[in-house]
């Protein structure tokens, strides 16, 4: 129950830090963690 409290207080105030969250959680487990950041920085204005 926790967490679904701490999840859902974090969107509510910052949407783009939980998107920042589900990015890095992604590219953990693709294992570009270090790379992709970067393309998304110079792809997304």
């Amino acid at each position: 129950m926790g967490r679904k409290n701490w999840q859902s207080s974090a969107k509510q105030r910052n949407p783009r830090q939980t998107f920042r969250r589900i990015k890095i959680l992604i590219y953990k487990e693709k294992g570009v963690m270090k790379i992709t950041p970067f393309i998304f920085c110079t792809l997304t204005p």
